[in-house]
């Protein structure tokens, strides 16, 4: 089979090990195994800058699969690339790519980009980046979720607006631009009964405890503020007459902040039961067996997509979430879990943020200060948790074995961009001899 994609790498975007663990480089990560595994490419591809990375993909693709035989390209050395027929591109860049395409047929490859959280100036320059740059019809810009669409279009739409008014420009070509969500392994995320006993006696949860498990960084400006959700894991104990567990594992953002989230649970310690995981533990990811519910009742606007429910899902857990972003794809009310109703101001109130941040370029105060200006229920929360303490059917059926509807014919289901990669971002049709450089 021919090789498909060529696969840009960068190891940092795709290596676990390197720093703190964040959802793109996660998803980066089971991208590339994904792809190593089961995309049937033959060659597969690297796109990396320099003898170093290049030898670091060769040794990171044979770590995930000796057997495979491997191709290399860069700028200087684009035949494998064109072989191939696409390029794979981690992150909204496609305008070096595209510019650096120049030099070569346009109908050589294609671009495929994808985003990840979008509220940096960083990342909405990219995006804008696109009108100006020689995208063609047959590149893709994958948004992992519907919320992740709209904000893409609306940001063009406000760049193109801008350059008819200041340039008179009439026309504009964009890139492709499917909602293709984020996948897992789900093989590798299923939970083993060795495992949530293991974890349950480590933890000292009783075999009829409930445990609520939120799994990711732990950062209370970043991700989600622990108090609402203390608050309705306290109103819904209350009810069950019983506290609840909480689970919260992953990795501390700062000293400041891990200081922060213990005073809390100490605080709350007669109402809720906290329990702390390493999330760098080597054997962190099988702690999902020890929960019977996952949360991520996030208020920040950096989750476009949102990884953490959906590995929790293919655990086996339903999930209590907000009706926020990309959870609004990946949690089905009352199937999967139950989506919380989460507030906002209307649009305009926040141009002060808006302002400050770009005066400032202070990204984290930034998204901390819109974090304050969002609410969610907190009553239905609690109702959420006591419904699934008490053992609801039909939000539990979300995850259990293959009855996941992450799952598929009993195949895990894979990096979803890899199907973009296989089918929708095709090879261009090379025949003709029309030149879109010229268009």
């Amino acid at each position: 089979m021919a090789g498909l994609a060529a696969i840009q790498y960068v190891p940092e975007a795709v290596d676990l090990s390197a720093g703190r663990l964040v959802g793109r480089r996660a998803a980066g990560a089971a991208f590339l195994n994904a792809w190593v595994r089961h995309s049937g490419a033959e060659p597969i591809t690297g796109y990396a800058i320099g003898r170093e990375r290049r030898d670091a993909f060769a040794d990171h693709v044979r770590a995930l699969d000796d057997r495979v035989p491997i191709a290399s390209a860069d700028a200087s050395d684009v035949a494998a690339l064109t072989e191939a027929g696409a390029l794979w591109i981690g992150d909204p860049a496609l305008e070096p790519f595209a510019w650096h395409r120049r030099w070569e047929r346009q109908t050589n490859w294609s671009l495929v980009g994808i985003t990840h959280t979008i509220c940096s100036h960083a990342a909405i320059d990219l995006i804008v980046a696109l009108l100006r740059a020689p995208v063609q019809p047959w590149d893709a810009l994958i948004c992992t979720s519907n919320a992740a669409k709209q904000a893409v279009l609306a940001t063009i739409q406000a760049e193109a607006e801008y350059l008819h008014a200041r340039m008179g420009a009439t026309r504009f070509s964009i890139p492709q631009l499917p909602v293709i969500p984020l996948g897992v392994d789900c093989d590798a995320l299923e939970s083993r009964p060795a495992d949530r006993a293991r974890w349950r006696a480590e933890l000292g949860i009783g075999e009829t405890d409930v445990a609520v498990l939120q799994f990711g960084r732990i950062a209370h400006h970043a991700k989600a503020h622990p108090l609402p959700l203390y608050r309705a894991l306290a109103e819904a104990g209350r009810r069950l007459d019983r506290p609840l567990h909480l689970i919260l594992a992953g990795q501390f953002v700062n000293p400041k902040q891990e200081q922060q989230f213990r005073a809390l649970a100490d605080q709350m310690a007669g109402r809720v039961v906290t329990h702390f995981v390493d999330g760098t533990r080597a054997d962190a990811d099988s702690v999902r067996a020890a929960a019977d519910i996952g949360a991520l009742l996030s208020d920040n606007i950096q989750e476009t997509f949102g990884l953490a429910p959906v590995e929790l899902m293919a655990a086996g857990l339903p999930i209590v979430g907000t009706d926020w972003d990309g959870l609004r794809d990946t949690i089905e009310q009352g199937s999967s879990g139950f989506r919380i109703d989460t507030l906002m101001p209307p649009p305009g109130a926040g141009a002060p943020l808006a302002f400050r941040y770009a005066r400032d370029g202070a990204l984290e105060s930034f998204i901390a200060g819109q974090a304050q200006s969002t609410a969610f229920d907190i009553g239905q929360a609690a109702t959420a948790f006591e419904t699934l303490a008490r053992g609801s059917d039909a939000p539990r059926r979300c995850g259990r074995g293959r009855s996941s509807p992450w799952h598929r014919d009993s195949q895990p289901l894979l990096a979803g961009p890899l199907y973009c990669l296989c089918g929708l971002s095709h090879r261009p049709d090379r025949r003709g001899d029309a030149d879109p450089n010229r268009a």
